[in-house]
């Protein structure tokens, strides 16, 4: 079901939870966020959302969602994190995921389990929130940023820094499989 061409509206519409064998949805919403309930639609591969306003909330129920291939959501994406979400993630994999933008992640081991559930994910487009630090391997202050090196399968990444701009040096991991790399509002001196 492709709805991006016109507004849904503000709120997710309710109906769309009993069309279990759709395969794939695109929306255009003011929602900022999706209900668990989309979970539902066991069935989907592609999920697409043009928010038409700022940062989007994606449900933890999502990562339920094991036929999922693509997740593309046009602004910043987070996960709505009122109960520990390490804990829901323990049995949750989206072992199908391919690609998956816009997530906003930030560094620590919220960020970690959340990458760590997509394992075959090969194209990720993502907004890095740094966390400044000490590094043993630079020997002094740095930016970090979420681990990436356990995404073997990532063959394209894009990242856009969403911290201020630091006089300190950035600390990565990036995969090995890594073919493609764009980074954009980062730093460098």
């Amino acid at each position: 079901m492709d709805l991006v061409s016109i507004n849904i509206g503000d709120t997710f519409p309710c109906e769309i939870r009993a069309l279990i064998h759709m395969r794939y949805f695109a929306a255009r919403t003011g929602a900022d966020s999706i209900p668990s309930t989309i979970a539902d639609l066991w069935n989907l591969e592609t999920f697409v959302v043009k928010g038409l306003r700022g940062e989007f909330r994606l449900p933890r129920s999502l990562f339920r969602m094991f036929k999922l291939k693509h997740i593309h959501v046009n602004n910043r994406a987070s996960f709505s994190l009122h109960d520990d979400i390490c804990e829901s993630l323990d049995n949750s994999r989206l072992d199908s995921l391919e690609s998956f933008s816009t997530p906003r992640l930030s560094y620590g081991e919220g960020a970690e389990k959340i990458l760590r559930s997509m394992p075959n994910v090969r194209k990720l487009r993502c907004i890095f929130q740094g966390s400044l630090g000490y590094s043993r391997k630079l020997r002094g202050n740095c930016v970090f940023y979420p681990r990436l090196d356990f995404l073997n399968q990532l063959e394209s990444l894009k990242l856009l820094s969403n911290s201020v701009p630091a006089k300190h040096p950035h600390e990565f991991n990036f995969p090995s499989k890594l073919r493609e790399l764009t980074l954009s509002n980062f730093v460098y001196r």
